[in-house]
C-alpha cells in the first residue's frame, strides 16, 4: 500500500487528461523547465526509480490554468497557461502540514506606506516607488533530493521530477 494513499498504488497508471496532454503549449513549457534544470527527464521508469533511490515516486497529474489577456494591437484575447502540479489530488498536500501562511501585499499598503513616508520626509527628499516583479519565483527555491520524489508527473512518454518548487506545491 502507498502511505499517502493508503491503498494500492501503481504510478505507471496515472495519466493527464487528455486536454492536457494535447495542449500545443505542455511541450514547450516543460522543454523550457529542463532547459533550465527546474527539472529532469526520464524516458524509462526504472531509471526514474534508480534516480530516486530506489523509491516509489507518488506522480500527480499535472492541471493547465489559463490566463486570458487582452492584446490591444491584435484587438482579440490571447491565452497564456501556468503549469500546476495536482498535488492534492495525489494527496501529497494532504500529507504536508502548513506551519504559516504568508500574506500577499495588497495595495492598500503601498498607499498606506507612501502616505506615512510623505509625511515624515524632508522638504528636500523625494519619494521614489519601484515595482520589482520576479519572474520564475516559485522555482527559485531548490528542493531537497528526497522531496523530489512528491513531485513527478508524466508527460507523454516522459517522467518529470521537478529539482525546484513547483506551482502546486503548498510549503
Amino acid at each position: 500500500p502507498c502511505e499517502l494513499t493508503g491503498s494500492r498504488y501503481d504510478p505507471l497508471t496515472i495519466k493527464n487528461s487528455d486536454e492536457v496532454e494535447s495542449n500545443a503549449d505542455l511541450q514547450p513549457m516543460v522543454k523550457g523547465y529542463l532547459q533550465k534544470r527546474y527539472a529532469i527527464a526520464f524516458n524509462q521508469y526504472h531509471k526514474l526509480v534508480e534516480y530516486l533511490g530506489g523509491e516509489v515516486p507518488i506522480v500527480s497529474k499535472i492541471i493547465l490554468v489559463e490566463k486570458k489577456k487582452y492584446d490591444a494591437a491584435a484587438k482579440t484575447f490571447v491565452s497564456k497557461f501556468r503549469l500546476v502540479l495536482n498535488l492534492k489530488g495525489s494527496n501529497v498536500s494532504a500529507a504536508t502540514q502548513l506551519s504559516h501562511k504568508i500574506g500577499l501585499p495588497r495595495i492598500t499598503d503601498a498607499i498606506h506606506d507612501t502616505l506615512s513616508m510623505m509625511a515624515m520626509k524632508m522638504e528636500d527628499e523625494e519619494i521614489e516607488l519601484i515595482v520589482l516583479d520576479v519572474s520564475d519565483a516559485f522555482w527559485l527555491i531548490p528542493l531537497r533530493g528526497n522531496e523530489q520524489r512528491y513531485v513527478v508527473a508524466k508527460v507523454g512518454r516522459e517522467w518529470i521530477v521537478w529539482l525546484r518548487t513547483a506551482q502546486g506545491i503548498r510549503n
